[in-house]
């Protein structure tokens, strides 16, 4: 059963129970591509927090739970990861709780991150991440994205799980270029490496594709990277859409990469994945666009729920039902939610 199904009584009741279970959780806890890089010249207001949001919901170990973004919880006391949008990067605990705003757009909104109402039910929040053309550049392109800290080892399982909510942003042009939902980037920004896996969007905006790519050099670059592109599938704006995805970086054949939108797999790569620089890779969420000037006008508009990372101790703990339930724990009564 996905959230949506359920009536919009159940869902405002879910999310009263939501808010406390959140707050009791937190003061229980309290005492203790397109991208190629970081670079670009954008202003760090200071070193990201250590400390993650945590979710329990009775099949995923909570300790297995490395990163998690929240619109229940105040940014003040959300931990793992920094905001990066309109040239500047803000550590998750000096995010304000009204967002970041930019210029007004043609709709009269100015927030560009933060938290908004869910459009499917008022009585709860979204994760939202927006872009216009004239934005201020943020390392390298028009970018609102959460970064999470770098925690992302060779050779290691590993779960990706949120809910995306995309706004119509019509028919864009030939090369109107960007990705959504997440990327997993290389450690190593220096490199210049585009992600080691993403949703791209395709054919003018309506549709996307999952990539996956690695190179196998000790001496990875944008030359010798690989790209591995799958089926392309209609983007299904304006309604809340599932994604699940189990992956192994490695880069001598024994990689893989499982992708599922709402519980269809639509990318399932077996092979080398990633590139190995030394470094621990990261995790980001939200939108990028990397066209510069042959990016449209329309704003272009991402929520999310509950984006989350999981490590997987054996590589075989977890199964996608289970993390699919994570994901719905989220919204759903008897969501056990605090902050590590």
């Amino acid at each position: 059963m996905l959230f949506n199904d359920l009536t919009v009584e159940s869902r405002q009741r879910v999310a009263l129970s939501l808010g406390g279970l959140v707050l009791a959780g937190m003061l229980a806890s309290c005492g203790g591509g397109g991208d190629g890089g970081e670079g670009g010249g954008s202003t760090s207001r200071s070193t990201p927090a250590t400390a993650d949001v945590t979710a329990a919901d009775g099949t995923v170990n909570p300790a297995d739970i490395i990163t998690r973004a929240s619109a229940d919880v105040p940014f003040s006391q959300q931990r793992g990861y920094t905001a990066q949008v309109i040239n500047t990067h803000w550590p998750a605990n000096e995010i304000p709780e009204s967002g970041i705003h930019g210029s007004t757009l043609p709709d009269g909104e100015t927030l560009r991150l933060g938290k908004t109402i869910d459009p499917m039910n008022p009585a709860l929040k979204a994760l939202a991440f927006q872009v216009r053309n004239s934005d201020p550049t943020t390392s390298g392109g028009k970018r609102a994205e959460l970064r999470a800290e770098s925690n992302i080892e060779m050779n290691k399982v590993y779960w990706i799980v949120f809910s995306a909510y995309i706004d119509d942003w019509g028919t864009l042009g030939d090369t109107d270029s960007a990705l959504f939902g997440t990327q997993l980037h290389s450690g190593d920004d220096t490199l210049g490496l585009s992600p080691s896996f993403s949703l791209y969007t395709t054919q003018n905006g309506r549709t996307f594709q999952v990539q996956a790519r690695y190179s196998e050099s000790g001496s990875p670059s944008q030359s010798n990277q690989v790209t591995r592109r799958y089926a392309e599938y209609p983007i299904p704006f304006q309604r809340w859409i599932d994604f699940v995805a189990r992956f192994k970086l490695n880069t001598n054949g024994n990689g893989f990469l499982q992708l599922w939108m709402d519980g269809e797999m639509i990318a399932n790569y077996q092979g080398s994945l990633g590139f190995n620089t030394g470094k621990t890779d990261y995790a980001k969420f939200g939108y990028y666009n990397w066209s510069g000037s042959a990016m449209g006008s329309s704003p272009r508009k991402v929520l999310l729920r509950a984006p989350t990372i999981v490590a997987d101790p054996s590589g075989t703990t977890y199964n996608v039902e289970q993390l699919k339930t994570l994901l719905r724990a989220a919204h759903l009564e008897d969501a056990d939610i605090g902050v590590s």
